[in-house]
């Protein structure tokens, strides 16, 4: 009980001294509980605004980066570091530690999700640092112009197999405009330019062969997992044909390469990832409150 007051203060020193003291006492209580917070030492630090060294101290003890609380969430002290911290330290010394990213709790959020929905942009750009495949900008052909935007390419777990592509309307934003789940099956398909419409010709244009899932980001309720669906609002997903276009060939090459399907092939084998359907998925699209 007493580590975990200290945990929460922040109080590294008498941290160390209690570690230092015993052992014993270290290895037993280090990843103990709360008995009504649930929560561990690790975790308590994690939201302490102040708490990166006492952090360091815990882990050297052996608290458990990746335990989860007793709560009906099941936050991981990444997530909790998420939701209170203004600069990403203590994001960065979990990770390092190797706190999993991907980590999902029972609202169906990651720590990014967390990181966003509380507007923790310096976490929010660590954590997507983390998980990018791949950015730059693409342009999205609407009915009557084209759009600029900062696409980037994000994966939705450790093996790299499942992602999504978050469409900001510039670059260093914290949430996405809009989160776009593309069929792995999908092969990418130039398209010529030769609209009817002169300012909506473009080169460089693809297209995907099948239909692109899409939520637009307007505050609606949403979650990743299927536990959760009763809180996602299916009427706000829609499957999309959409037009893209890069500007330059070689951006079209990387991009090509990077979102068809051939990209998702297992290092050691021929054979393709599996992803379950979009709505049986572990990780689906995302819209914040």
């Amino acid at each position: 009980m007493l580590l975990w007051k200290l945990a929460r203060a922040g109080d590294e020193v008498t941290i160390q001294e209690e570690i230092e003291d015993s052992d014993a006492v270290a290895r037993n209580l280090v990843n103990w509980k709360h008995h009504r917070k649930g929560t561990t030492p690790l975790m308590e630090a994690a939201a302490c605004r102040c708490g990166e060294p006492a952090i360091v101290k815990l882990l050297a003890a052996g608290a458990d980066v990746n335990d989860v609380d007793d709560t009906k969430l099941k936050n991981t002290a990444l997530h909790y570091a998420a939701m209170t911290n203004r600069d990403a330290t203590t994001t960065e010394t979990l990770v390092d530690a190797g706190a999993n990213i991907f980590a999902i709790n029972r609202r169906g959020f990651t720590p990014l999700d967390v990181a966003r929905q509380y507007r923790r942009k310096a976490v929010g750009a660590v954590l997507l640092e983390h998980m990018k495949v791949h950015c730059g900008w693409l342009y999205l052909r609407g009915k009557f112009r084209w759009k600029k935007r900062w696409a980037v390419v994000v994966a939705c777990n450790k093996q790299r197999t499942s992602t999504e592509l978050c469409i900001f309307h510039r670059q260093g934003d914290l949430r996405p405009e809009m989160v776009m789940l593309v069929d792995e099956a999908a092969q990418v398909k130039l398209i010529p330019s030769n609209d009817s419409y002169s300012w909506l010709q473009r080169d460089n244009a693809f297209v995907f062969d099948k239909p692109v899932m899409c939520h637009r980001v307007n505050g609606q309720k949403f979650t990743r997992s299927p536990i959760c669906r009763k809180t996602m609002s299916l009427d706000n997903v829609q499957t999309m044909h959409i037009v893209f276009a890069t500007d330059s060939y070689n951006n079209l090459a990387q991009w090509r390469r990077v979102l068809q399907s051939s990209n998702f092939r297992p290092r050691d084998s021929g054979s393709f990832q599996y992803r379950p359907p979009l709505y049986e998925a572990p990780n689906v699209l995302k819209v914040y409150d």
